[in-house]
């Protein structure tokens, strides 16, 4: 099942969906995105990760262009709780080449450090997967 968020010119940001075979989340997004369409997709995101009680996610932020880190509290404070809450364990992120978009990421990892999960930043999706199912976490 794949679930999305479409911006107010009806263009999907975010795709996520479950694989049931490797029992991940797999979120996707793309272009610009506004600090209320972060807090948008991060609860369809979420949605999911509480329907199966999933313990990997591997979120893909190599296309999208431009700063969120005005999410970044907001997903510090209430995303992460709940998604901890649901069972997250492993948090696999894509970077962005957008230097804004990286940006983002990286005052986020500050934010989320000692929160009892393992989250590590990736520069390509399969070094994620790689990471994010590895017995022992591999760090790159």
């Amino acid at each position: 099942m794949k679930l999305e968020a479409k911006n107010k010119f009806n263009k999907v940001y975010y795709t996520v969906e479950y694989d049931k075979a490797s029992k991940h989340i797999y979120g996707n997004w793309v272009g610009f995105v506004t600090v209320e369409e972060v807090k948008e997709a991060c609860l369809i995101g979420l949605s999911l990760l509480e329907k199966h009680r999933c313990p990997y996610m591997l979120n893909d932020n190599s296309q999208i262009t431009g700063p969120w880190s005005g999410a970044n509290e907001w997903i510090a404070t209430v995303w992460m709780p709940r998604a901890l809450a649901a069972g997250l364990k492993r948090f696999a992120h894509v970077v962005s080449p957008n230097i804004f978009a990286a940006m983002s990421v990286e005052q986020l990892v500050t934010k989320v450090e000692g929160m009892g999960f393992e989250m590590q930043i990736f520069q390509s999706k399969q070094a994620a997967k790689e990471w994010l199912f590895s017995p022992q976490p591999v760090i790159h």
